[in-house]
């Protein structure tokens, strides 16, 4: 008998359960404890199943990144509306802070989201929209006085290169 064809939230469920267990399989094991298997016995199902959600694993590592790097734009926008509103030279503080937070915490997770992870290469566009986030900051605080006139897009670079070490 034909299963019933799932609903397309029942897929959105199921693929955020895959990528649940796969962050927590990459926190405890690191990136090459990470399989398919592995990821099919956290959540109790075959692991052909997931391939009816993924293609394979880099995709479910690269959908995992891409959820990361969703949530680190949202944070973004949100910090920028309140520099628009608010104290500027505090939203570069806690943007900063932010980006070390999660890197202590969350280290893996926190490479996935600069490097793409099927070369490990540096992902230029996500490095970009970062650092174009901290250049809009610190030209707020430049217009406002809180800053020293200076380049934003240099002084962007140079503070997140601090923070990446």
């Amino acid at each position: 008998m034909p299963r019933a064809k799932r609903t397309e939230q029942e897929i959105k469920m199921m693929r955020e359960r895959i990528l649940d267990a796969t962050l927590e399989l990459l926190r405890q094991e690191g990136l090459e404890g990470v399989s398919i298997r592995k990821i099919a016995d956290r959540i109790g199902v075959s692991h052909m199943l997931l391939y009816s959600y993924f293609d394979d694993r880099a995709a479910i590592i690269q959908s995992l990144r891409e959820r990361g790097f969703e949530q680190m734009e949202a944070f973004c926008a949100e910090s920028l509306r309140r520099a628009e509103t608010g104290d500027a030279l505090v939203q570069v503080r806690e943007s900063l802070g932010r980006f070390i937070q999660i890197s202590h915490e969350h280290p893996m997770l926190y490479q996935l989201a600069w490097r793409r992870a099927t070369s490990w290469r540096a992902d230029p566009q996500n490095v970009t929209t970062i650092l174009e986030h901290l250049s809009r900051l610190i030209q707020l605080c430049i217009e406002r006085g809180q800053c020293i006139e200076r380049d934003p897009p240099l002084a962007a670079t140079m503070a997140f290169s601090m923070v990446n070490g």
